[in-house]
């Protein structure tokens, strides 16, 4: 029997681009469906059916999933995920895996794009969040990075500053954030960069 893969938020974000041809399968419960779950540029085909009925009506909850595509899972963190893809395998399902570090890991996606002509003495970059349907940017000049309206993947801006041999200088906050956590304090924490905001904004 084939045994269940993995994938990540950066993998997923592929598959919609390209409109691949899979369902995504969020086994998390209704509640914490409804407030948070995948969106994609493009329509795709996705089903709620929580982790605890395929525990508790196995064979019902089994059905109501098409063995036609693959089928992509997600839960809150991971173990759930997992727990139903081997079910679905037992079922005699083929293409399933499901999503490392859970939902957690979509909503935290950060993806560069160069928006800028590669022969400028700078880099512009702007950092799509397709989880939150947001984004923000980050300018990359003499081995110096300044960050505009950061999330909190803290990790995500210390690696890329590191990939291209920068340190984070400054951070501007342009205004207050009202769709998602401001991460400024915790990256200035981390790396000493100054802060840049309006004063009635944080005070």
């Amino acid at each position: 029997m084939p045994s269940i893969t993995s994938y990540t938020a950066e993998d997923l974000f592929s598959f919609l681009s390209r409109k691949e041809d899979i369902l995504v399968l969020d086994v998390r419960n209704e509640e914490d469906f409804s407030q948070f779950n995948v969106e994609g540029p493009f329509p795709f085909q996705m089903k709620n059916v929580p982790y605890i009925n395929f525990m508790e009506e196995e064979d019902e909850s089994v059905a109501k999933i098409s063995n036609e595509k693959p089928v992509k899972i997600v839960c809150a963190k991971e173990g759930s995920a997992q727990y139903v893809g081997e079910i679905l395998m037992r079922h005699g399902f083929e293409d399933v895996s499901y999503l490392i570090n859970g939902i957690k890991s979509w909503g935290n996606l950060l993806l560069p794009k160069r928006i800028n002509n590669e022969s400028d003495d700078y880099a512009l970059y702007q950092f799509i969040r397709p989880g939150k349907a947001s984004c923000n940017y980050g300018l990359l000049y003499k081995r110096e990075m300044v960050i505009f309206d950061p999330s909190r993947n803290i990790e995500f801006y210390q690696s890329f500053a590191n990939e291209n041999d920068a340190k984070i200088v400054r951070i501007f906050e342009t205004h207050l954030q009202a769709d998602y956590i401001s991460g400024s304090k915790q990256i200035s924490n981390v790396t000493g960069a100054e802060i840049l905001a309006h004063a009635g904004d944080f005070s």
